[in-house]
């Protein structure tokens, strides 16, 4: 009996924060969809009684504020598919080395606008299957732009990067393929601490000045979804440490 009372009361206790974490979500959601939509409003309105000029200017606003509202519902549309275990996935064998090497060299460019050492560690002998998962190819590429990019926007006065794969065995000594994203920025904020990868965590009503404030929220939910896990922590050079492990191919 005193087992089955503990069950329940943890039972309400979990359903009681899924409230509360869906009406804050709700309201997050609102929130993030008014600021772009009152814009265009507004703008519309002024263009429309000739109080604005129509020019490339104003245009490429408007634009601007139309691709906020693509993306918020684009990453809203994707962690929806992925509570409901809907998401689209192609997995196949794929060397996450490779991968990341190919994604990294892509935006090495930005890396260099913004006068950012890289510190690239991939497994010497690529190709050699060490560091093969089974995952989807584009959704991994997701993940790795999604984390270098938040580094490229919150942590790039630390003018560093560091990415690494490694494989390691955990504490029962099972193999893993690990991918390790690192920074020297200021680390995560206070409000993102205890929950890095809570949707919105950020509080609402507070101006975001870049992204969607899902891109944490996306990481996790691709990666768990391909039997992967993903934890954040302080890097060795102050920053944030992003480590995600996925099981290998064999």
């Amino acid at each position: 009996m005193a087992a089955m009372i503990d069950t329940f009361n943890g039972m309400v206790e979990a359903l009681e924060t899924l409230e509360s974490e869906r009406k804050a979500t709700a309201a997050s959601i609102s929130h993030e969809l008014r600021t772009p939509l009152t814009v265009l409003q507004v703008r519309l309105h002024a263009l429309c009684d000739g109080v604005i000029e129509v020019n490339s200017a104003e245009l490429q606003v408007l634009l601007a504020q139309t691709a906020h509202l693509a993306r918020l519902v684009d990453d809203l549309h994707t962690l929806s598919m992925a509570d409901a275990g809907q998401l689209s996935l192609n997995r196949q064998r794929l060397d996450l080395a490779d991968l990341v090497g190919e994604v990294v060299e892509h935006i090495h460019p930005q890396l260099q606008m913004q006068d950012m050492t890289l510190n690239l560690d991939l497994p010497v002998e690529l190709g050699d299957g060490a560091a093969d998962i089974n995952a989807d190819a584009d959704r991994m590429r997701q993940i790795v732009n999604n984390l270098i990019g938040n580094v490229l926007r919150h942590a790039r006065d630390g003018r560093w990067l560091g990415v690494s794969v490694t494989t390691e065995s955990n504490a029962r000594g099972e193999a893993q393929v690990v991918l390790r994203i690192s920074d020297a920025g200021p680390g995560l904020p206070a409000e993102l601490r205890s929950h890095p990868f809570q949707r919105f965590a950020q509080a609402p009503g507070k101006r975001r000045k870049e992204g969607s404030g899902l891109g944490l929220s996306i990481v996790k939910a691709l990666t768990t979804s391909q039997g992967g896990t993903v934890e954040a922590d302080t890097s060795e050079r102050g920053g944030t440490r992003f480590t995600l492990r996925f099981p290998p191919i064999r």
